[in-house]
């Protein structure tokens, strides 16, 4: 059953999500439906319990096709420029951390284990030169300040979903998406 909700404060398009203390955040790749690269962005927090949204500070960097997640309590934002901005809610304030070695968007992105996973996506080379999809995994450690990568995928894809799973004790990333076959894959670390 769907019941709706309050409406967002503006109507938006490519977000990146995470939940903190039951309550959903919400970054926008812009504030808007048919917006263009580098568009303005946005950045909401939603309380279920009241039913209410709020406006919280962005980031400065823009994180549109961006990818993300949640790690001790913080909100791990990359993708659409290099660099990885980090938002604490208890601060109410974004701060920056190591940047990936290339530019990214329209990757998977999912926590596992205390770290950012970046899976797939497009990359654009040192040059400024854009390739198709990549197979590439990256991880970046908090602990460490530090990307690295992991085995790639067996097949380069962009615009997919990932998600960590629990299968028989066992954390994974299960990464759907794209065309079969390979359109559901598992990375076990």
């Amino acid at each position: 059953m769907w019941a709706r909700k309050r409406d967002m404060p503006n109507t938006t398009f490519r977000g990146v999500t995470g939940v903190i203390n039951n309550k959903l955040y919400v970054l926008t790749g812009c504030d808007q439906e048919d917006c263009m690269i580098f568009d303005p962005i946005a950045f909401y927090r939603y309380d279920p319990a009241t039913d209410l949204w709020e406006t919280l500070p962005e980031p400065s960097n823009w994180h549109g096709w961006g990818m993300g997640g949640t790690i001790g309590g913080k909100l791990y934002v990359t993708g659409g420029s290099s660099q990885l901005d980090v938002y604490d809610p208890v601060a109410n304030s974004w701060s920056a951390r190591a940047a990936m070695p290339l530019r990214r968007w329209m990757a998977a992105g999912a926590t596992l284990g205390a770290k950012l996973y970046v899976i797939g996506g497009f990359q654009e080379n040192t040059d400024g030169s854009i390739v198709s999809a990549v197979r590439t995994t990256s991880v970046y450690d908090p602990a460490t300040n530090s990307w690295t990568n992991k085995a790639p995928m067996p097949s380069a894809r962009s615009g997919i979903a990932a998600s960590r799973v629990v299968v028989n004790g066992k954390a994974r990333l299960e990464v759907v998406g794209g065309a079969a076959p390979g359109n559901n894959l598992a990375f076990i670390p």
